[in-house]
């Protein structure tokens, strides 16, 4: 979809905002799960940190192309993800991806020293990849899932004919390459805790009861992984889309 939208386009103005607009996508899907203020299926309360006085975090605009997190995994899928072969039933699509159901995940790590960890782009993307130098970002590839990344924004892209029912983040995961349970994420390994949803941080709270493979993959939907240690929503990034 990028490579065809931004294609005979002139100026790097008129570009970024050809890009914004080829990410936005029609959004047809199910309305997010919010996991706030609930208590799990055993009727435990979700973990809420002390309610203390914190400094109100500055705003993240998410924008195509900027780099979010340390970095911390190698680029792209991993030798047991998606590198061509089908993946739980998702084949690689050639390129352009013009898809008309297009939505948009924010994912957030947190090691257990509470350091946020950069998504990897390249993920669900087969080499060679053709880069857009403008954005820093993946233009064009062999084949694209429809659960892919572009850049290092830790944005999710699910591209795909129609919407997927069943969509959850343990598909993105298996098209990574990486574990994903209770216990591990992408091989650093504790106790999870979870929040996902499509308000603020400081709105939601952490559960460590949630299996993270089945959490729902939404239109704008916010999803926070942490390991052992999960930071007080209070200090975690606001984020507001731009696409």
């Amino acid at each position: 979809m990028v490579e065809r939208m931004i294609r005979g386009m002139a100026g790097g103005a008129v570009a970024a905002a050809v890009l914004i607009a080829a990410c936005s996508g029609q959004v047809n899907g199910p309305s997010v799960v919010d996991q706030s203020n609930q208590a799990d299926g055993n009727g435990v309360a979700a973990k809420t940190l002390a309610d203390t006085p914190h400094p109100a975090p500055t705003g993240t605009v998410i924008a195509f192309g900027d780099a979010i997190g340390t970095p911390y995994w190698p680029a792209g899928s991993t030798s047991t993800g998606g590198n061509g072969q089908p993946v739980d039933g998702y084949i690689c699509h050639p390129p352009p991806m013009d898809q008309p159901y297009h939505i948009h995940i924010h994912l957030d790590i947190y090691d257990e020293n509470g350091n946020q960890l950069q998504l990897p782009w390249g993920i669900g993307v087969v080499t060679p990849w053709k880069f857009d130098a403008l954005h820093n970002a993946i233009l064009s590839a062999t084949c694209f899932y429809d659960l892919h990344t572009h850049d290092l924004d830790g944005v999710i892209h699910y591209e795909s004919a129609q919407p997927e029912g069943a969509l959850n983040l343990g598909y993105f995961f298996d098209v990574w390459g990486e574990p994903l349970s209770t216990v591990d994420v992408a091989g650093l390994g504790g106790t999870v805790w979870v929040m996902y949803g499509t308000k603020a941080p400081a709105q939601m709270t952490w559960s460590d009861t949630v299996d993270p493979r089945t959490i729902p993959l939404v239109e704008h939907e916010f999803i926070y992984l942490a390991i052992n240690n999960p930071p007080d929503p209070k200090t975690l990034p606001i984020y507001h889309w731009s696409y």
